[in-house]
């Protein structure tokens, strides 16, 4: 037995029947002391043994504080450094033969982890023995990582004698059953919970020519990826998509039909909205695709539209109470705005009524640097739309004239900046009102000063 299949045996040993806090600190006391001499000539170069406890998996990870930035659990991070740091020399001398080519792809994936002890070791590790090995070999590894992949993401096509799949022929209830925790808990997550972390590094290295020679294999994976309930999983799709888009480009996901699948899949990021998940986590993952959503805009003209129509607007129906979410809405309001210009103006309106609705809310005085910023929004919208302005000015009036009420009303210092631009935003009204109109603007004028009730 090799020293690290000893190490790898006592771990499993006092990993067995002991609460998880003290198992792992059992580990760690145990590898802080292990020291071990080779005998070269009885030494095997396998490494695979050393797998089950360098390879992240969804237990590594702290998931309470915040559903993307996520704090991983020390004690397994330490455990893998401690694991690899004992066992460096033999894995940088031996990391390069094919049978220990799982255990690199693992080192890929580790340096997704921002874990900082991991991120010089495994890169000098990876980066050193791709460097090292000859361009054949290289490629040979870049398949083998592929085809791991699609092992990983493959579904389960046994069949039975009469060549029907197993799983139809199981019971209803344990036929349920097993389709939701196929959908929960993938197998692929037991093995390597980063795994998306080394298909996009295979991406990145394929260049738009030779990623055609991999497409077979990288995208039902992506999809797989893209689809998954748990959100850090979905931002490494969205990863993987723009990746995607950068090495083959638009004109060829076009052409392959792929694009008009990802505009699908990434449209149903707009449906998740809290309390499915936190508001920051949706509107990071909204965002996201937004992003990638208007870069396909350039060969799908309709595109556009859609993102407001079935994007935008289903934020301003079924997250109106999430401040993340309108913020976001409204800053994809005016990327559209400036893109689409005057087609821009079938949706102002609409677009106007939602904005003015939160502005003259009393309780947005208590965040005062979200009044701001939507208060800036509609100082954008005015500019560009300036020709627009007499036919809403009574709208923009009682909004406006409601929020400097609001703001004087609570009398807080931070709430001084968004009285001036109001101010500033009344002016602009002003000078681009007809004169029977500036009858009004003078009429609500006093309402500014007058105390409220």
């Amino acid at each position: 037995m090799q020293p690290w299949e000893q190490v790898v045996e006592k771990l499993n040993i006092l990993e067995r029947d002991v609460p998880e806090q003290i198992f792992l600190q059992k580990q760690l006391d145990f590898l802080d002391g292990f020291v071990f001499k080779i005998e070269e000539e009885k030494l095997s170069h396998n490494l695979t043994a050393l797998l089950p406890y360098i390879s992240p998996k969804e237990n590594w990870i702290n998931f309470e504080n915040n559903e993307l930035d996520v704090e991983f659990k020390k004690p397994y991070c330490e455990r893998a450094y401690r694991l690899l740091s004992i066992f460096e020399e033999e894995i940088k001398q031996y990391v390069k033969e094919e049978e220990n080519w799982e255990v690199l792809l693992t080192l890929i994936s580790l340096r997704g982890l921002r874990y900082k002890p991991f991120e010089f070791f495994c890169v000098q590790i990876v980066d050193n023995t791709l460097i090292s090995i000859s361009t054949e070999e290289k490629e040979n590894f870049q398949n083998h990582v592929l085809n791991y992949q699609s092992s990983l993401f493959s579904r389960d096509d046994r069949l039975t004698g009469q060549g029907r799949r197993y799983a139809y022929e199981l019971p209803p209830e344990k036929f349920r059953q097993d389709q939701t925790d196929a959908l929960l808990n993938p197998s692929w997550k037991l093995k390597n919970f980063f795994i998306p972390e080394v298909l996009n590094w295979i991406v990145c290295n394929k260049n738009r020519f030779t990623i055609r020679d991999i497409w077979h294999k990288v995208i039902p994976s992506v999809l797989r990826i893209l689809n998954d309930l748990n959100p850090l999983i979905k931002q490494k799709g969205l990863m993987l998509v723009k990746s995607i888009l950068d090495v083959a480009g638009l004109e060829f996901l076009m052409h392959t039909g792929l694009a008009e699948i990802l505009r699908e899949d990434l449209m149903l990021f707009y449906t998740f909205l809290p309390p499915r998940y936190k508001a920051e986590t949706c509107s990071s993952l909204i965002n996201f695709s937004f992003n990638v959503l208007i870069q396909f805009a350039k060969e799908m003209p309709d595109l556009l539209d859609k993102l407001y129509l079935d994007g935008v607007m289903y934020i301003f129906q079924f997250a109106s109470d999430s401040i993340p979410m309108i913020r976001l809405a409204f800053s994809e309001c005016m990327y559209l705005m400036k893109t689409l210009n005057h087609r821009f103006l079938r949706y102002l309106s609409t677009t106007l009524d939602q904005l003015c609705l939160r502005i003259e809310n009393p309780l947005l005085c208590n965040t005062p640097e979200f009044l701001f910023f939507l208060l800036e929004a509609l100082q954008s919208f005015l500019h560009f739309y300036y020709y627009r302005i007499s036919s809403h000015h009574a709208q923009f009036l009682i909004s406006l004239v409601s929020s400097y009420r609001n703001c004087t009303h609570r009398n807080l210092k931070e709430l001084d900046s968004c009285k001036e631009k109001i101010m500033e935003i009344l002016k602009f009204i002003e000078d681009n009102l007809t004169e029977s109109q500036r009858l009004d603007y003078q009429a609500v004028l006093p309402l500014m000063e007058r105390p409220t009730a």
